[in-house]
């Protein structure tokens, strides 16, 4: 994976990784002939299962494959500027890190993604973000959907050698699980649905003027589309499409259920515009699903409204949120 580029051009790295396998577990410090520095040591878990229903948090069991593949380490001084940042492979047996900090207060956060699907942007004390990659569609546009992603951050105080229990990351997106109840018709061939998306994940920005430092994604009104090619499923009902949404306005301090509405259109095979609904007031909580069901070609050729309240189901389990359309 071409990574090395973006670490060697895109960011300071104060904090060092060892070159060999055989010490990539060493503890990464400073001379001991600087005084005043203090170990500092931790691991990381929490990013290494995805399953249906999701759990609080994903398992930490070591045996399982990571689903994502980076690790972005970065650490915070008091303003939120970024002075430390280190990339590593999700690799379950090497996430432990020992780094030497001076006395102080910092915040440590770390995200875990699949590195590939992010433009990552840097400014040296200043800023770290990643903008999500889009697939471009010739006739319909950009179409998102990012795997998973998870985050982490805790406020430390250095004052002495410190060893933390383990770290745990957070998964931050929210699952849509949209199931179309009625038959879909055979000249059916895309199928699209919108919402307030993030496209951004922050992990740093010093700016407190507008209260930035404390943000994962901005607040957004701007639509996006993820576009399903469903040639296969036409004169089939009950079928489930799924996608991963990262909710806007979010903040490190506190994850929020986020109500967006959705755009749920379909186009034939010549792609023309069959049908298309709004759903309004869609519940999403960063690491739980979302199931949305109901019929979206009942409409098709009469004049009916196309915009609908949802109405909740509280009966629903735990870790997922069903809603209907």
């Amino acid at each position: 994976m071409k990574i090395i580029n973006f670490l060697t051009c895109a960011i300071l790295f104060l904090v060092l990784v060892a070159c060999s396998k055989e010490t990539e577990t060493s503890p990464i410090s400073i001379s001991d002939e600087e005084g005043g520095f203090y170990n500092i040591r931790f691991s990381v878990s929490g990013f290494t299962e995805s399953h249906r229903p999701f759990e609080k948090l994903a398992s930490t069991s070591v045996s399982d494959k990571p689903i994502v593949s980076d690790l972005i380490y970065t650490i915070l001084d008091k303003d939120k500027r970024p002075i430390d940042t280190l990339m590593r492979s999700a690799n379950q047996n090497i996430n432990n890190l020992s780094l030497k900090l001076p006395n102080g207060k910092y915040t440590i956060r770390i995200l875990g993604l699949n590195l590939t699907e992010y433009i990552p942007s840097y400014i040296k004390n200043e800023s770290l973000d990643f903008l999500l990659r889009y697939q471009t569609l010739p006739t319909f546009g950009n179409s998102y959907n990012p795997s998973d992603i998870f985050v982490f951050n805790k406020a430390i105080e250095v004052t002495k050698d410190s060893l933390y229990s383990p770290f745990i990351l957070q998964r931050f997106n929210s699952k849509l699980d949209l199931k179309l109840l009625d038959e879909i018709p055979s000249n059916i061939k895309t199928l699209e649905v919108a919402t307030q998306s993030a496209h951004q994940i922050l992990v740093a920005n010093s700016n407190s003027f507008s209260n930035l430092t404390n943000i994962i994604t901005y607040n957004s009104s701007s639509y996006r589309s993820v576009y399903f090619d469903i040639t296969p499923y036409g004169g089939l009902s009950n079928q489930i499409f799924s996608a991963n949404i990262l909710t806007p306005g979010q903040e490190y301090s506190q994850l929020s259920e986020k109500l967006l509405t959705l755009k749920i259109s379909a186009y034939d095979v010549d792609d023309n515009l069959v049908v298309t609904k709004e759903v309004t007031n869609v519940k999403f909580t960063p690491n739980t699903i979302t199931e949305l069901s109901g019929k979206l070609f009942d409409d098709v050729g009469n004049e009916k409204q196309n915009s609908l309240s949802v109405i909740f189901d509280e009966s629903f389990s735990t870790n997922i949120i069903k809603q209907e359309f």
